[in-house]
């Protein structure tokens, strides 16, 4: 019952899908009815080199979590995700967010041949030091 003093509050009913993370453009997209993750994360410009599109995970308005992972785990027979979509065939409302983690291992070989490339880079242009101040002694 509502007394004198108090106050309801109504929330805004949210009108877009946030696509977050490692994609090219993250950015909310107005929800349309029946687009899935894929149609959601591909107009965010699609996941960029970094992205680990294995642990993409989907968050619903109500705070629940969904990964591929999740939906294997929750379906006995072995190709029902592959029947049904999986993650990415999975279709959205609004207020519902993608988001794309970053791979990790891939930044990390990135940075170790970008170390690599910088040594061997110094190196060369050591030796190529040692071979002008040798020639004119």
């Amino acid at each position: 019952m509502v007394q004198n003093g108090d106050s309801i509050t109504i929330p805004q009913v949210p009108a877009s899908v946030s696509v977050l993370g490692s994609v090219n453009e993250p950015s909310s997209i107005a929800a349309q009815p029946g687009w899935t993750v894929r149609d959601y994360l591909y107009r965010a410009g699609g996941p960029t080199p970094y992205a680990d599109t294995d642990m993409i995970m989907v968050v619903k308005a109500d705070g629940s979590v969904i990964t591929q992972g999740g939906l294997k785990a929750a379906h006995p027979f072995p190709f029902s995700t592959v029947v049904t979509g999986g993650l990415m065939g999975l279709h959205l409302q609004a207020g519902d967010t993608v988001y794309v983690p970053a791979d990790v291992n891939t930044f990390i070989k990135t940075q170790y041949a970008l170390s690599i490339s910088t040594i061997v880079a110094n190196s060369a242009e050591s030796l190529g030091v040692f071979a002008l101040v040798a020639k004119t002694l």
